[in-house]
């Protein structure tokens, strides 16, 4: 998705700031929760807006027409194969279109002649995501601005999961010397209800795990830091990651006690 650039002329006209959402899907998409009070403070050019916040502005992307495109080639070929090509330059949100393609194949400014090659089959694919694609814009607002792979990542019609690192080959998921280096390099948490008391392990050694029940980005400080199981109740929502300092942290995980078996 294109188009805005988190800034609008239009938007200072209305008696904005004219900082506007950047979003990573192509309808329409309300910022509800975005930030009430910006981190930045403004800029000296404009020394009157001390808030950038863009918090309930509506944005949608100005390619919204390539979402089209793809979903009403879905309907005109009746059942045959679509493959749907994107040039990412950022994450986007597959929720939109993923469930009628056949095929994603993902690029990066390449030539023309090296799509063709993969989609011709003279090219095995064998690319990586260079960073997640999240689910929603939800995960994209609650995600921490210093914590790597804490979006809650988008999974495809096949239980794919478009996390860092996910790429596939002729043969299925890929799996070879660079995801075994960066790619869940510290094991994400696990939970385990027993009753109403939940656990949270991580298989990596010497990780610490941290935590919250409100279904925000756990930071990593103490008041979060996970030291022994917990009562539930059935309006939480867990979210959990764990961290080795001086090396990772893992991908986040979230839980709804209703979602857990006994």
């Amino acid at each position: 998705p294109t188009g805005s650039a988190g800034y609008d002329s239009k938007d200072v006209a209305k008696g904005g700031n004219g900082y506007v959402p950047i979003p990573l899907q192509y309808g329409p998409y309300t910022a509800s929760l975005g930030r009430e009070k910006s981190i930045a403070a403004g800029d000296p050019v404009e020394p009157s807006v001390t808030n950038r916040s863009y918090k309930n502005k509506t944005v949608t992307a100005s390619n919204f027409n390539d979402l089209k495109t793809v979903l009403e080639t879905k309907a005109a070929m009746k059942g045959k194969p679509v493959v749907v090509v994107m040039t990412l330059s950022k994450p986007v949100i597959p929720a939109e279109f993923e469930q009628s393609a056949s095929a994603i194949v993902a690029c990066f400014s390449v030539q023309d002649q090296a799509l063709l090659d993969i989609l011709t089959g003279q090219t095995e694919p064998s690319g990586l995501l260079p960073f997640q694609l999240p689910a929603n814009m939800k995960t994209v607002e609650l995600q921490n601005e210093d914590i790597p792979h804490d979006m809650i990542c988008y999974i495809d019609a096949d239980h794919h999961t478009y996390d860092f690192g996910f790429g596939m080959n002729w043969r299925g998921e890929i799996h070879d010397a660079r995801t075994s280096k960066y790619v869940n390099a510290i094991s994400k948490p696990k939970f385990s209800l027993k009753g109403q008391t939940l656990a949270i392990m991580c298989s990596t050694p010497d990780t610490k795990i941290y935590y919250t029940l409100d279904g925000s980005t756990p930071a990593f400080s103490k008041e979060n830091e996970y030291t022994k199981p917990f009562a539930i109740s059935g309006n939480m929502v867990v979210r959990a990651i764990a961290k080795k300092y001086g090396q990772n942290n893992s991908v986040l995980v979230e839980y709804q006690p209703k979602t857990l078996s006994k």
